[in-house]
């Protein structure tokens, strides 16, 4: 964390935002920083940053980490500066070396991660503080809804209440976008690991897990995703990562092979199905992968 602190004081990056005018939040009991990670994002980053501002949580602060865009991120960043506590523009080492810009930023008691292309029901920082106050959990996560390119619903993953045990041998049901997290929690186990491009969030809560984080679902917490990131386009990747970090916290490597060419021959399957057949039906497999919501709206 030191190290992350003493770079941004020295890193050429253009800024913005309340902090930069001397209008940054108070820390306190309750303070949440919602930490954003952006590059080239300006077709969905307005629609975060408007989620983020009509939380129902009175005590947040909001960062932004772009990796200097070359599109029109950073006007509207400029543009909506007054709903930001502190953005910075400039060139990352990746998305992991990003997350740890932004915490390193972090003032809140608590930190949530809300990618560029990700968005939150109003009163999810509100039920997850709440939730992190009457337990002793680490951390508290939720249920995930994915979007297709046209916005609609293409499926939905719950949060696994029992996560921890799948954890050792593959990225469980832990919906990363819907996590909020104890800040003390970067101190003890450290940050995200730059090697992982796409996996940092599973070697992250698979370290905090070996060394006695605790994570708590809770029902009702829920958040959205654009499901045509960087984690969907790069499954292959993403599945390779999770094998290597599996193996590096002491899984056997015949399990973890056995069960990487498991994974991708249905992710194989699934994109057949998709290309050949229609999208539909490739959706109606993934559906049948995760346990469905039921949804009321």
């Amino acid at each position: 964390m030191a190290r992350y602190r003493e770079l941004i004081s020295r890193i050429d990056a253009t800024r913005g935002g309340r902090r930069t005018r001397g209008e940054g939040r108070q820390c306190d009991d309750d303070l949440v920083t919602i930490v954003t990670v952006a590059f080239n994002s300006a077709a969905t980053i307005e629609r975060t940053v408007e989620s983020v501002a009509a939380q129902t949580h009175a005590h947040t602060e909001y960062v932004i980490v772009d990796g200097g865009s070359t599109d029109a991120t950073v006007d509207i960043l400029r543009r909506r500066s007054d709903e930001i506590d502190l953005w910075i523009s400039g060139r990352d080492e990746g998305i992991g070396d990003a997350f740890n810009r932004g915490i390193a930023l972090a003032s809140g008691r608590y930190v949530a991660l809300v990618n560029s292309d990700d968005w939150l029901e109003p009163t999810h920082i509100e039920r997850a503080v709440e939730a992190l106050r009457a337990s002793n959990a680490d951390f508290v996560f939720g249920d995930l809804l994915v979007h297709g390119r046209d916005g609609n619903l293409e499926f939905a993953i719950r949060g696994d209440s029992n996560y921890f045990r799948v954890i050792r041998r593959r990225m469980p049901d832990l919906n990363h976008p819907t996590v909020v997290c104890r800040a003390d929690v970067f101190e003890r186990c450290g940050l995200f690991d730059t090697r992982y491009r796409v996996a940092m969030d599973y070697d992250w809560l698979l370290r905090g897990y070996r060394m006695g984080v605790r994570g708590c679902y809770v029902e009702g917490l829920i958040s959205h995703m654009d499901g045509n990131g960087v984690s969907h386009r790069n499954a292959r990747r993403g599945l390779r990562e999770v094998r290597e970090i599996s193996i590096k916290h002491g899984y056997p490597a015949a399990l973890a092979w056995l069960g990487y060419m498991s994974r991708s021959f249905r992710l194989y399957v699934r994109e057949l199905i998709e290309r050949h057949i229609s999208k539909r039906a490739a959706l109606a497999i993934r559906g049948a992968l995760h346990r469905r919501l039921r949804l009321r709206y």
